[in-house]
């Protein structure tokens, strides 16, 4: 199955649709019992669908949609990170993220998690440990993996960073709950802190469920309870569930390496 995504309708027999993702340039053949083509005085060349692969043969899943073409749709599908790697080979992929997590493990002192107290600082942090994992396996660092220089100048939020790596995602930065976190490398955290609720991190669908399993499981976050029912086990006897409700699409994310947009918020 292949998820939700644009293609440039490129031709159309009898039997298929010729389609062109849009990010990837990849192509493929959709059977045409499964897309109603819209009419031929119709300037409508973009697809927007999910696929899945059956007896060998493409179609679509679920509900489709076509739209005009614009330079703000390729711009938009080009950059996107997922949409670039939607027909990535997911096993070396995989492979791939599993041997830098064992990198970012052996550069952070056997640790997945890292406190930055400012912008810069993980944003130097991460370019140091990227450098580091290159170094390992004997290659140079592509050219769109590292952030420019001036993205170094901005000010950045006063709760503080968090660099996590997610062995099954990939590298994750999330910021705003440095005051939750009660590990002793973390000089923001607040244990009088009332902005932020411990509950908040499986509300917030940026944070992943790898996250919030491991502050659970290394109990530096306390607390996980319904504002008004303080009973933290009804969140801990649903936590399945709440993470497949508040995060249905983080919760089955495909591993993505980095490259640059890990360095924009």
């Amino acid at each position: 199955v292949i998820g939700r995504s644009k293609y440039l309708i490129k031709g159309q027999d009898k039997e298929v649709v010729q389609l062109k993702h849009i990010a990837t340039a990849h192509q493929l053949d959709v059977k045409r019992k499964s897309l109603v083509m819209p009419p031929n005085d119709m300037e409508l060349p973009v697809v927007f669908t999910a696929l899945v692969k059956w007896m060998k043969e493409w179609w679509t899943n679920g509900n489709y949609m076509f739209e005009e073409l614009s330079e703000e749709i390729m711009e938009e599908e080009i950059s996107d990170p997922m949409e670039s790697r939607l027909f990535t080979d997911m096993e070396q992929v995989v492979s791939d993220t599993r041997l830098m997590y064992r990198h970012f493990l052996d550069f952070n002192n056997n640790k997945p998690i890292a406190f930055l107290k400012s912008e810069h600082a993980w944003k130097e942090f991460s370019t140091d440990f990227v450098q580091y994992h290159y170094r390992q396996i004997n290659e140079s660092v592509p050219e769109d993996v590292l952030p420019d220089e001036e993205d170094f100048d901005e000010a950045g939020y006063d709760e503080g960073y968090v660099v996590f790596f997610n062995p099954d995602y990939g590298l994750e930065v999330i910021y705003g709950y440095n005051s939750l976190i009660s590990d002793p490398a973390n000089e923001l955290y607040d244990p009088d802190n009332e902005e932020s609720h411990p509950v908040d991190l499986i509300f917030d669908p940026e944070v992943s469920p790898a996250f919030v399993r491991y502050v659970i499981e290394n109990d530096v976050v306390k607390g996980f309870y319904f504002p008004n029912h303080e009973d933290e086990s009804l969140v801990m006897d649903n936590l399945d569930f709440l993470l497949r409700l508040y995060k249905p699409e983080m919760y089955h994310r495909k591993p993505l390496l980095i490259d640059r947009n890990v360095f924009e918020e």
